[in-house]
């Protein structure tokens, strides 16, 4: 379940869960009987996150470590650059 809280103007997205160990969650459900694949139906996020500036800024983590971060500036901070 995703959600969104407002704290002095700042929106936070709480979003999805990221479980990093997949194997201790699993031996958890195992000792009830079951297991974590039986439970839980896991999405795979690319990016994993994406944190929005105030100015628009866009800055994406990609769920592979090799890759790069993107940064994604809005059209009116490009055409800073041109003018």
């Amino acid at each position: 379940m995703c959600s969104t809280r407002e704290v002095d103007g700042f929106r936070f997205d709480v979003g999805a869960s990221i479980i990093e160990d997949i194997d201790v969650i699993d031996r958890a459900f195992k000792r009830l009987g079951t297991s974590l694949d039986a439970q839980v139906d896991l999405i795979p996020l690319d990016p994993i996150y994406t944190t929005i500036l105030s100015d628009g800024t866009k800055i994406k983590r990609p769920w592979n470590p090799l890759q790069k971060v993107t940064l994604e500036e809005p059209p009116h901070l490009i055409l800073r650059y041109f003018s």
